[in-house]
């Protein structure tokens, strides 16, 4: 594995930590937390996103309106089958979803989970960080590279590894501070 790639899968891992952050529910309304829903329409599953629009008209409101009204009580169900714990309201051919504050227990354990999702970005990266190494030093022992180079290269690797670890730290703290807001 050279730098760039190794440099790509490590921003992979922060974008798709982004992601699974930006789905954690803080109090406030917002698209990402049922965009990727599955629901049962036209004989397969697909995102909610691919079938309706999916509105924040007020921080704590998502109006949801399908594309096919057909699709309506689906989607209802599905986002009842999530697990994200807001009961949609069908108001005609839109569903409201009203999201209610964040109980300081239930911040707590948004909290632990979002921790957890970082901690298992870190394990990736580390991953990558030693599959990188590990390439660099078959390279030297492969005669590729000399040990300066190796050496250089290395540094390199570690100071990607730094940027995206503190890249992540950055995220965390962000995502726990609006967590931890009222």
């Amino acid at each position: 594995m050279d730098l760039s790639e190794g440099t790509e899968k490590l921003d992979q891992v922060v974008s798709y930590l982004k992601g699974e952050i930006s789905k954690i529910r803080a109090g406030q309304a917002s698209p990402e937390m049922v965009e990727d829903i599955s629901v049962d329409v036209y004989s397969s599953r697909m995102p909610v996103s691919h079938v309706a629009t999916i509105a924040v008209p007020d921080p704590r409101t998502i109006h949801i309106q399908p594309w096919d009204q057909g699709n309506v009580k689906s989607i209802e169900k599905a986002i009842l089958a999530s697990g994200i714990g807001i009961t949609p309201i069908v108001d005609g051919k839109v569903i409201r979803l009203s999201i209610p504050p964040l109980t300081a227990e239930l911040r707590e354990q948004y909290i632990h989970t979002m921790k957890e999702k970082v901690e298992d970005a870190r394990v990736s990266i580390r991953g990558i960080r030693h599959k990188m190494l590990d390439a660099l030093e078959e390279q030297r022992t492969g005669g590729g590279f000399s040990e300066d180079e190796v050496k250089r290269m290395k540094d390199e690797v570690e100071k990607e590894v730094k940027r995206v670890m503190d890249e992540i730290d950055t995220l965390s703290e962000a995502k726990e501070e609006e967590l931890r807001t009222v």
